[in-house]
């Protein structure tokens, strides 16, 4: 199995992702949190399930009604590096 990485960034969403929910429900961010590396370790397990897109992949991690994003690359050395998570109900800048 690949060795997974997550990038600072990626780290960085989650966590703002998880602050966003938590005062409004803890559970319920742990929960997404939960979903998020559940989706993750789905990518470490299948490196070729995301969408392929320009230079990278992209993952869905459903969550309710809608859920998270993770891009991530493959990286040539067996390692699958996570860059970015964001809710799929963001607006993301084309360049990130």
């Amino acid at each position: 199995m690949p060795t997974l990485i997550w990038h600072p960034d990626a780290l960085d969403d989650v966590a703002r992702l998880y602050d966003f929910l938590a005062p409004v429900s803890p559970a319920a961010a742990r929960r997404a949190a939960l979903v998020i590396r559940d989706a993750a370790n789905i990518i470490a397990d299948n490196p070729g399930v995301g969408t392929p897109r320009a230079e990278f992949r992209e993952w869905p991690a459903k969550f309710g009604r809608s859920g998270y994003i993770l891009r991530y690359i493959l990286v040539p050395t067996d390692t699958i590096l996570i860059t970015r998570v964001w809710h799929s109900r963001e607006l993301r800048p084309d360049s990130d």
